[in-house]
């Protein structure tokens, strides 16, 4: 049971997974439209709680590179952890991997949020 929560198919299907299944599919969602995103994982946890393993994403909109977490907005009404900038990602720390100088060249994650226009 535990692998399949790790799923796309959970994800989508379910509506119950962890936090790779829900990267799972939206990684497959936007790499179907046709935009750039990695899959990052590290630590997080509330604010001041203990940490545990985490998974969420990275996508390049406009030729910026932003945050989004599908797993902690799962169920919610309101979107707080999508295209957010790296000066909005709370309690998480990113594994070293995706710190080096290499990776953060290639993918340089914005300070600030993406401004939605209506």
């Amino acid at each position: 049971y535990y692998h399949l929560c790790s799923t796309a198919y959970a994800a989508l299907v379910r509506h119950c997974a962890t936090c790779q299944g829900y990267c799972s599919a939206t990684y497959r969602l936007l790499r179907e439209a046709g935009i750039a995103c990695r899959i990052v994982t590290g630590l997080a946890g509330d604010e001041g709680g203990p940490k545990e393993l985490h998974a969420w994403l990275i996508a390049e909109i406009g030729g910026n590179w932003y945050i989004l977490d599908p797993t902690w907005d799962a169920g919610r009404s309101a979107f707080e952890y999508f295209l957010t900038g790296s000066g909005s990602v709370g309690d998480r720390e990113i594994s070293r991997e995706f710190l080096s100088e290499e990776f953060t060249e290639k993918y340089p994650v914005s300070e600030t949020a993406y401004e939605f226009y209506e």
